[in-house]
């Protein structure tokens, strides 16, 4: 779906009001829904969405057997939660803690939205100071151009939703397609070989802990005695920031580091249930690792294998159960838990088609979600500067 943005180069002045006068005029309607609750849900079943204060799925509640509205619309929560939402036309109801506005044809129900979504930002509603119809009745004024003007601004800014929310579901498909592979292109406890395999692949999988097929890289080093060095840093902040390594000076770091020479996968001790795995192909010079990550090199398995057998859930499950610490954000496992794992291996060509799969899938899920974030910061943007 294409995007268009036209520069507006009308220079007609947009009229100033408030939420208050265009409902006077009849321009448009301002209201609140009615109390839905789970039981009337549970009572008179059935397919119409009901939407509430939720930030979450679009704020969606549930569904409903029965229906309010079958209209564009504006609704918000009034306890300031979410955000203002255009409601595209179709079957659906709101509760009573969210508002509504119904447009009449003399203004664009998109282009209202999207400017009252710039407005209620620079608010703060809860649950004290509500963001009841009778309060921003007085406290939004909007700007107002021609209709043809408001309707080419609402066009973009649905567009955009639209674009976002395919993009979004794609991630997800691909998010759930990497989950339910690594529960079945991996076997099961007590099992020799996985549900899914790669065609032309038919030998059993060999049991054998992880030290017996990898190295520790176990060389450290304190880079506060080299303070003007340059160092290439792998940290569980880094992993957390996008797993981009850090370019830090050695005098920042005040305690040891593992010292990388030579590809690797690491594994973090700390917190297992994250999953924080990092396949390192081509460490460059000065390259290392905090000490809460286990380095594992290997020239037996590929790398790329093992760094998606070390986030299935069977490692992770294996990882929580050997886990001890004060509580579950700082329990942590030593390297010896971790290569006391009893892997089962495939042969290294099944463990490259393995490997290959996941990096591909790994690379469209990356690619979906610069997406997405390039569509969010437009979107800002737009909404910042396309309003008066």
């Amino acid at each position: 779906m294409a995007l268009s943005i036209v520069r507006i180069t009308n220079i007609i002045a947009w009229e100033q009001r408030k939420l208050g006068e265009l409902e006077s005029d009849g321009i448009i309607s301002m209201g609140r829904g009615e109390v839905i609750s789970a039981t009337d849900m549970k009572m008179s079943p059935g397919n119409y969405p009901v939407y509430s204060s939720s930030a979450q799925n679009n704020g969606k509640m549930g569904q409903y057997g029965k229906y309010m509205f079958d209209q564009e619309l504006i609704t918000w929560s009034i306890d300031g939660g979410g955000s203002v939402f255009f409601r595209k036309k179709h079957k659906f109801s709101v509760t009573n803690i969210c508002g509504y506005i119904a447009c009449t044809s003399q203004i664009s129900t998109a282009f209202l939205a999207y400017q009252m979504k710039k407005i209620h930002k620079g608010y703060h509603f809860d649950y004290v100071t509500k963001a009841h119809p009778s309060v921003i009745r007085t406290l939004y004024r909007l700007g107002i151009p021609r209709l043809n003007e408001q309707q080419q601004i609402g066009s973009v800014f649905n567009t955009l939703d639209t674009l976002v929310a395919l993009r979004q579901r794609k991630l997800e498909l691909l998010q759930q397609l990497k989950k339910a592979m690594l529960q079945q292109m991996f076997p099961d406890k007590g099992e020799s070989t996985p549900q899914v395999r790669f065609k032309g692949f038919n030998d059993t999988w060999e049991q054998r802990k992880l030290g017996e097929v990898t190295s520790q890289l176990t060389k450290s080093i304190y880079p506060q005695d080299t303070p003007e060095q340059m160092y290439i840093e792998y940290s569980m902040p880094a992993y957390d920031n996008g797993k981009h390594p850090y370019h830090s000076l050695g005098s920042s770091m005040s305690s040891s580091r593992k010292v990388l020479d030579r590809p690797c996968v690491l594994i973090n001790k700390l917190n297992v249930r994250k999953k924080r795995v990092w396949l390192v192909v081509a460490p460059a010079k000065n390259s290392v690792s905090s000490a809460e990550f286990v380095p594992l090199a290997s020239e037996q398995i590929d790398l790329s294998f093992l760094s998606y057998l070390t986030t299935s859930s069977r490692f992770t499950s294996y990882l929580l159960n050997s886990s001890s610490g004060s509580s579950n954000s700082q329990k942590r496992v030593t390297p010896e838990v971790v290569t006391d794992y009893l892997a089962a291996l495939p042969c290294k060509a099944e463990q490259q088609q393995i490997g290959s799969f996941y990096h591909n899938l790994d690379n469209l899920i990356t690619l979906h979600t610069s997406d997405l974030d390039r569509l969010a910061r437009l979107k800002k943007f737009l909404l910042q500067t396309m309003f008066v």
